[in-house]
C-alpha cells in the first residue's frame, strides 16, 4: 500500500510537467527565445515537476501519510474517520495520517489547479501570438 501511494503521489510530476512544456512553448513561440536562453529555462521546467513529486512522496512516506484512500493507496488517515489534530483542537484521534487532507492539498491538489490554470492562460497566450502572425502572413 505504501509503495502505491508513494507512485500515485508521485504523479503529479505528470500535470507540472505539462505546465512545463505550455511555459516552454510560450518562451519559443511568442517571446522568441534564443537557444542560450530556453537551455537556462530548460533546467529549471526539469526540476521542479521531479523535485516537487520527489519531495512530497517523501515527505509523505516520511509522515506516515500512505494509506488506505478507500479505492487506492494515497494520502489518507487511519481510521478514515478521524478528524485529526487540526480539527479537533490539538487532540490528534488518528493513528497514522494525522490531518491528511491539509496533505492533500498541499502535496497535490493545489499543484494541480495551479498547473491547470497556468497551462490553460500560457497555452492561450501562445495561441494568440500565432493567431496574430497568421493574421499578418495572410494578409501577402
Amino acid at each position: 500500500c505504501t509503495v502505491q501511494g508513494f507512485f500515485i503521489q508521485f504523479g503529479i510530476a505528470t500535470p507540472l510537467y505539462n505546465a512545463a512544456l505550455a511555459l516552454y512553448y510560450l518562451l519559443i513561440i511568442r517571446y522568441q527565445w534564443k537557444e542560450k536562453q530556453v537551455r537556462k529555462a530548460e533546467k529549471f521546467l526539469h526540476s521542479v515537476p521531479l523535485l516537487w513529486a520527489s519531495v512530497t512522496s517523501l515527505a509523505a512516506l516520511g509522515m506516515t501519510l500512505l494509506n488506505n484512500a478507500n479505492l487506492w493507496c494515497w494520502i489518507s488517515s487511519v481510521p478514515l474517520s478521524c478528524t485529526g489534530s487540526y480539527r479537533n483542537n490539538g487532540v490528534n484521534d488518528c493513528e497514522r495520517g494525522n490531518n491528511a487532507w491539509i496533505y492533500r492539498w498541499a502535496f497535490f491538489y493545489a499543484p494541480l489547479w495551479a498547473a491547470i490554470v497556468c497551462s490553460g492562460v500560457w497555452m492561450l497566450l501562445t495561441y494568440m501570438a500565432v493567431r496574430k502572425t497568421e493574421k499578418a502572413s495572410s494578409k501577402w
